[in-house]
């Protein structure tokens, strides 16, 4: 939102839009993903197939007896009854590392700190780098730094671009002119 406040026209319109449709997104994946979450939660509790939400997935203690490929695709939740069965709960590997490793570290008092001063000093850089964002194009970044096209763009900006502005700033005096007195003579 930072593009809303500079001069040109057209990088302040991409800024604003882009800024709404971020908003928007956001309105929109919150109320999406809510919807779409509480959907799964009932299909869940029915256990029902999660791409096939029509057909009712068989527990892994009730497919042993089925073929490789409808155990690896077809099979899911909990049997109804028997809740507690070790081979329908099996534990996540990701879920059990988070839990049993990652969780403590980050519980302790020096690794929040260290994680608090590392947003913090990303914050402090982010800051410093906004309050020195130079607006303009210079052309010759545009092109590698070998390239004969930079050449041209130091000579361009060299004697081309003060004859261009002297120019325009005779016309600008001379439509000024012209808009005040109705006429063409100056």
């Amino acid at each position: 939102m930072v593009g809303i406040i500079t001069p040109f026209p057209c990088v302040r319109i991409f800024c604003l839009y882009t800024g709404i449709s971020v908003a928007f997104i956001y309105v929109w994946h919150c109320t999406l993903f809510g919807s779409m979450l509480a959907y799964a939660g009932q299909a869940e509790a029915k256990n029902r197939h999660g791409f096939i939400p029509c057909v009712t997935a068989t527990p892994v203690s009730q497919a042993k007896d089925r073929n490789w490929l409808y155990r690896a695709f077809m099979t899911g939740g909990v049997n109804p009854a028997d809740p507690h069965n070790p081979a329908d709960n099996r534990e996540h590997a990701g879920m059990a590392f988070f839990r049993d490793r990652f969780g403590p570290v980050l519980n302790k008092n020096w690794v929040k700190c260290v994680v608090l001063t590392l947003f913090a000093g990303y914050i402090a850089v982010a800051c410093w780098g906004v309050t020195n964002i130079k607006e303009g194009l210079e052309k010759r970044n545009t092109a590698n730094y070998d390239s004969y096209s930079v050449q041209f763009y130091d000579m361009d900006d060299k004697y081309v671009r003060a004859c261009v502005r002297n120019k325009h700033r005779m016309l600008a005096a001379y439509l000024l002119n012209f808009s005040r007195s109705g006429s063409c003579a100056t």
